[in-house]
């Protein structure tokens, strides 16, 4: 309430009256300034009473820490690999997984999509002669309709990988994952002819365990030709890396058998692949004599030998052959299958090699 007097023109007190705070401040303030002052002061207060209570914001100088596993340098390997080994360009696409482990429409698809944006994440991080290309199609149709005269400039995929999960335990939370296991199978789609390629297939496994150190969780990777034991931080989300390792294991296998390259050897203890060997004997029985030695004469240059790739065998490339095989006689069988084999499967995969591909490249396609 506030107190009003009126004054004559002596300056006498004339009369007073009780006049309501409110009603001041309606007449001078309109409803909608008052809204805003009020939501204005009641965010002060909370901003305020944060700040008593301790509530701290992190530094914005903290750089992010990459997500690493122990197959994130197999993967950028296998790119560097697909160039040494001047693979065919390889345009991978996802379709979303199948969940095989029961009634999934009661976690909303949860779980398919966990696994399909790791296979995303693990077939962009090879690089080299291999691309994704993401499975949208509201976006692919908006942009058909929208760049229709651009449509030879789009890249659409070679293949498609079609994938189940067979098993599926989320594990421990509390624990940081103890007790996670899961299992996945994978196979290449032909984007083209939507048939299966054969023989292109793999099937894995992971399982979380207790860890040697206490803050620590045993991983343990496995397959047809692979085992791997590792550990883990606890503090690190351990069945989300786990299943993360095991797509990425499925993928680099998935490519190492396409294309035909030894890609055991970026995994420690993996057993060589038959059906890569298979890939790489038809391959030779398909070619004549003059390529095979044109063949030769190229992998003997990216082993560090002056070799030029002619499809004959002369005193330069019998020279080379002798001091690969390690030999007192000069070269002067015709080139057999394991003479092939071995120099095809021992490619040094280094950055040294890289620059010998690009260099025979340029010199057999120099337009």
């Amino acid at each position: 309430m506030f107190i009003c007097f009126d004054r004559d023109a002596a300056g006498n007190t004339k009369q007073f009256s009780m006049i309501r705070r409110e009603n001041i401040i309606n007449e001078k303030y309109p409803m909608n300034i008052k809204k805003r002052f009020l939501t204005l002061l009641l965010i002060s207060l909370v901003i305020h009473a944060g700040c008593f209570k301790g509530i701290k914001v992190n530094d914005i100088n903290e750089k992010p820490v990459p997500i690493e596993t122990m197959l994130s340098n197999a993967l950028s390997d296998l790119g560097l690999m697909t160039e040494i080994y001047g693979s065919s360009s390889l345009k991978i696409q996802s379709a979303p997984l199948v969940d095989r482990t029961g009634p999934e429409w009661k976690k909303g698809g949860e779980i398919s999509r966990s696994f399909t944006e790791k296979i995303k994440s693990a077939v962009s991080s090879i690089g080299g002669r291999v691309k994704f290309i993401p499975y949208d199609p509201v976006f692919a149709h908006v942009q058909m309709v929208k760049y229709e005269t651009d449509i030879e400039k789009r890249l659409f995929p070679d293949v498609v990988i079609e994938g189940e999960i067979i098993n599926f335990n989320p594990g421990e939370k509390e624990k940081g994952g103890k007790g996670c296991s899961a299992r996945i199978a994978f196979d290449f789609i032909d984007f083209h002819t939507l048939a299966s390629i054969p023989r292109v297939r793999t099937e894995n496994d992971v399982q979380v365990n207790k860890g040697k150190k206490r803050n620590t969780l045993g991983i343990m990777l496995s397959g047809s030709l692979y085992q791997k034991e590792g550990a883990i931080e606890k503090t690190n989300g351990g069945g989300d890396r786990a299943t993360r390792m095991l797509v990425e294991l499925s993928v680099i296998q998935l490519i190492g058998k396409h294309l035909a390259i030894p890609y055991w050897r970026l995994l420690d203890g993996a057993e060589a692949d038959p059906i890569v060997f298979d890939a790489i004997k038809w391959t030779y029985y398909k070619m004549d004599e003059r390529e095979k030695i044109s063949k030769v004469q190229e992998l003997l240059f990216l082993h560090g030998y002056d070799v030029t790739p002619s499809g004959t065998m002369n005193m330069e490339t019998k020279i080379a052959l002798q001091d690969y095989e390690n030999t007192q006689t000069l070269f002067h069988r015709p080139v057999d299958q394991n003479l092939f084999f071995k120099l095809y499967l021992s490619l040094p995969i280094t950055d040294e090699t890289l620059e010998k591909r690009f260099y025979l490249d340029r010199m057999l396609n120099p337009s």
